[in-house]
């Protein structure tokens, strides 16, 4: 992580595929810069656009996040359905 200076077609191409998704660690890494850099240009580009990456983080986060939520419930009803089968063996 030397080099801190990106050229400007660098700073758009990054720009470009963070607002696709991409994670700014994996560009960071490609890029050979910190994740400060990056961020650093972000927000010279303006609020608007600083706000759009934040929500486009924040949805990413919300779907990982709905994710964990489905696998533990199906997991607890898995819990359930056996603990039942369990109890019915039982009588």
């Amino acid at each position: 992580m030397k080099n801190n200076k990106l050229s400007e077609e660098q700073i758009l191409e990054i720009k470009d595929r963070i607002s696709k998704g991409e994670s700014v660690a994996d560009l960071a890494q490609e890029f050979k810069v910190s994740g400060r850099v990056i961020y650093y240009h972000i927000g010279k580009s303006g609020s608007k656009k600083t706000n759009e990456l934040a929500m486009a983080r924040l949805e990413r986060e919300n779907q990982a996040l709905k994710l964990v939520l489905a696998e533990t419930m199906l997991e607890l009803d898995k819990e359930k359905k056996l603990k039942l089968q369990n109890a019915l063996k039982n009588i």
